[in-house]
């Protein structure tokens, strides 16, 4: 019969326990906070009731503060008038000052700057005053809106809309005492035209164009100065006077350019190759491919050196009169930099051609042989870091060659081994020879898939107890030795393809071309190499035309001074630069 333990006292004990500790925890809870209703469920309707009491008190507070932030504001613009107010008394005070005939025109014009100055600071106090970024006096504000109440619409209106309180809304710009209205203008800059500025005086600082020339004066040219360059130009001259510190500016501009932007010449045929060289394009650079002595190729990018002489060309009119005139004749030759040697990488272990993997650290033998089959002296396996190609790299120095791998072969063998005893049979053993597939030592392996097998006893083979399954190495003289260790490995031979390269190798990516120098624009070029005259003591030489006709180019330099002076003619110019 199945008996059920209970303890109704004790479950009832744990009970009445449990109430009471609740009710402890309530009264701990409202001791400590203070508060009757810490939950909604003390009292759901009370808890309301404190929340909307709550929403009004902390709503009150923060428009309490709003109404302060308001007062802050109404306070920083009221200081602001209470300053411009003080300024418009001053400039109406300077203003029945001025008015008085015994005062001279100087006078009157030492009172008309501080009147500007007032204004003009009326005219900053209402266009910088802000409050938090809100402008107050300058009419952008519009009519602002404060909430000082707990609830919507209890709110105060300030009104700060236009025209605000600008000299031009308060009726004063170009307000003048005396003398023509006139705008208001910075206290050390002068109205009107500047007077008696000494050209050559040490307070007066002279810009022509940037270039510091002499300056010259005729009644009726005007004013002109020496272009450097066996010419004159007329300037236009215009001066400025500041009286904060009376010095005097004078700016002088060329009454046209000097020189030509830019300097155009015809295009030009280039001289033609040797007979183991040709042109060839790649990637929108020209090189020269050149057929060396043991039939290997090499490039170098195919510069272009550009010479151009001044000199005089006789013409005849339409009478037939003669004539002369300036001619740059050119003469182009190519100036190919030294061979592309390219950047290569050794290759020391795994590496895929034509979709195989090899591995060259775990071949037992590697050879590198050429096309006709002659090893290849120092070779070694490296990839072209532009192209990613595989090339046998021979030869050292100068004599270093590249030639892409044309073939590869690898030569797989067993190598199998046996015990060094002879094995003692009990005759009861029958042999077959095992020709292609077995298992030894839980590995399978396949005679036929192997190009080699190499056992280490002279005209044994293979064979297999078609009792037991051992495998045996079966010698010449019937001996029987158990097979003990099988390893795998393989030799690569790779094949060199028959054309060299002394370096880079473009023969795939470089089509034939043929190349003329095109119309070349001087001032383009950055490696402008100069000769023909004595460029010493000058830096940052450019080549300019002048623009009065003639078109004679001349060379103009820099100074240490910052001066730049030029030479009256260009002997010889040489221009090195490649078709991109």
């Amino acid at each position: 019969m199945s008996i059920i333990n209970t303890n109704i006292l004790s479950q009832k004990g744990q009970v009445h326990l449990w109430q009471a500790k609740s009710t402890v925890a309530v009264a701990l809870e409202r001791l400590s906070s203070g508060l009757r209703i810490n939950h909604t469920k003390d009292d759901a309707a009370g808890a309301a009731i404190a929340n909307r009491f709550s929403s009004q008190t902390r709503g009150l507070q923060q428009a309490s503060r709003n109404a302060q932030d308001a007062i802050s504001l109404s306070q920083t613009a009221h200081g602001v008038l209470d300053s411009i107010n003080e300024r418009l008394q001053r400039v109406r005070e300077l203003s029945v000052q001025g008015l008085s005939d015994n005062l001279n025109k100087q006078d009157k014009d030492t009172v008309q700057a501080e009147i500007n100055q007032h204004l003009k600071e009326i005219d900053r106090l209402a266009e910088k005053t802000n409050f938090n970024g809100l402008k107050l006096l300058n009419g952008g504000a519009n009519r602002i809106s404060m909430q000082v109440g707990a609830n919507d619409q209890q709110t105060l209106q300030l009104d700060l809309t236009g025209p605000g309180f600008s000299t031009d809304a308060l009726g004063l710009a170009g307000f003048n005492i005396a003398g023509p209205p006139t705008t208001i203008t910075e206290r050390n800059q002068l109205t009107g035209v500047a007077q008696h500025i000494g050209l050559y005086d040490a307070a007066t600082t002279l810009s022509a164009d940037g270039v510091n020339l002499p300056l010259f004066y005729n009644p009726s040219v005007g004013y002109y100065a020496s272009d450097g360059a066996e010419g004159v130009v007329r300037l236009n001259v215009a001066a400025t006077h500041t009286t904060a510190t009376d010095t005097s500016s004078v700016t002088i501009t060329p009454a046209y350019d000097l020189f030509n932007p830019s300097l155009n010449a015809g295009s030009n045929d280039l001289p033609a190759l040797n007979p183991n060289e040709r042109l060839l394009e790649a990637d929108g650079t020209f090189y020269i491919e050149s057929r060396n002595a043991d039939d290997s190729l090499s490039y170098r990018e195919a510069n272009t050196l550009l010479q151009y002489e001044e000199d005089w060309a006789t013409g005849y009119d339409i009478d037939g009169n003669p004539y002369t005139y300036k001619v740059y004749p050119a003469q182009s030759s190519y100036a190919p930099s030294n061979p592309e040697m390219g950047s290569y990488t050794a290759v020391e272990n795994d590496f895929t051609i034509a979709g195989i993997d090899y591995n060259l650290a775990a071949a037992a033998n590697v050879s590198f042989v050429s096309d006709s089959g002659n090893s290849l002296p120092s070779a070694a396996l490296v990839q072209a870091d532009s192209t990613s190609e595989f090339y046998i790299q021979s030869g050292s120095g100068s004599d270093m060659r590249y030639q892409r791998v044309a073939a590869i072969e690898q030569t797989d063998r067993l190598r199998l081994d046996a015990v060094a005893s002879a094995t003692t049979l009990t005759g009861s053993e029958t042999f077959v020879a095992v020709s292609d597939s077995f298992n030894f030592a839980g590995n399978d392996y396949a005679l036929t898939a192997v190009d080699e097998v190499i056992i280490n006893y002279p005209g044994a083979v293979l064979v297999e107890d078609t009792a037991s399954g051992d495998l045996y190495l079966q010698a010449a003289d019937n001996s029987y030795y158990a097979l003990s260790n099988i390893s795998e490995e393989y030799d690569l031979a790779l094949t060199a393809a028959s054309q060299s390269f002394t370096g880079v190798d473009l023969a795939s990516a470089a089509s034939v071309s043929s190349w003329a120098t095109p119309a070349t624009d001087f001032t383009a070029f950055a490696n402008v190499e100069f000769s023909g005259a004595d460029f010493s003591g000058l830096s940052n030489l450019t080549l300019v035309q002048r623009n009065d006709g003639l078109g004679q180019w001349v060379i103009r330099g820099e100074q240490a001074d910052g001066s730049r002076p030029t030479l009256t003619r260009m002997l010889t110019s040489s221009l090195m630069g490649n078709s991109n």
